[in-house]
């Protein structure tokens, strides 16, 4: 990060392909986490990541409606659903995810027709044909 700070790409992107020659699974990670970003760089990527932030003002300002999903044991973002789906002014829908039925973990992996029918019925109720 103090790479990063300083605004060392070289050196950065040079650190970054010596610890990746050795990890080629975290390299297929990093390369597909890094494609939403359009980022054709470590350097490039952890600066655009670290740049996005979703505020409480740009939260605010949402007007169309928003699907939030929570899972009860939540690995990444524990609670941060929550947070979202308590700052989202209106027209807000959050749909709780349990250990009940499987669907407890981060993307509900192990539940995948209980998550895309409860999605999808929101979206079919939310989206014009």
């Amino acid at each position: 990060m103090k790479l990063i700070d300083a605004g060392e790409q070289d050196k950065f992107d040079r650190d970054m392909e010596q610890a990746l020659r050795f990890f080629p699974a975290t390299r297929s990670m990093m390369a597909f986490r890094m494609r939403p970003y359009g980022a054709t760089s470590p350097y490039e990527f952890f600066t655009k990541a670290r740049a996005y932030a979703l505020t409480d003002e740009m939260i605010g300002q949402i007007t169309c409606p928003v699907l939030v999903t929570n899972t009860d044991h939540e690995q990444f973002w524990r609670g941060q659903s929550w947070e979202l789906y308590d700052k989202l002014p209106a027209g807000k829908t959050l749909i709780r995810f349990t250990g009940e039925e499987g669907a407890d973990s981060h993307c509900e992996p192990a539940a995948n027709g209980i998550r895309g029918e409860r999605i999808f019925d929101w979206l079919d109720q939310h989206i014009p044909a």
